[in-house]
């Protein structure tokens, strides 16, 4: 995220390290922060991540950069909060 210049503070960025099954990050944020699932908006690479995590309710974006191609922005653009990141 440095390098694209989006400043989230590191102990805000959950990782792989802390569970590969997204939907426990989901959980980890709801309690953590006391909130709800409607109040999170969720980003990731990976259109299969997203298309998962929205089921509980989560608002998701897909992030431009990584594992990411031109047909993923298009059909994230029909139904999710959005695409952000660089423009391929």
């Amino acid at each position: 995220l440095k390098h694209l210049k989006i400043n989230i503070p590191e102990d805000r960025v959950l990782a792989k390290e802390i569970s590969l099954d997204k939907r426990d990050l989901i959980d980890l944020i709801e309690k953590r922060e006391h909130v709800e699932p409607k109040d999170i908006i969720f980003v990731d690479d990976m259109l299969p991540h997203l298309k998962n995590v929205s089921k509980l309710g989560v608002k998701v974006a897909l992030a431009s950069w990584g594992f990411t191609n031109k047909e993923n922005i298009a059909e994230a653009k029909t139904y999710m909060e959005g695409v952000i990141g660089r423009k391929i």
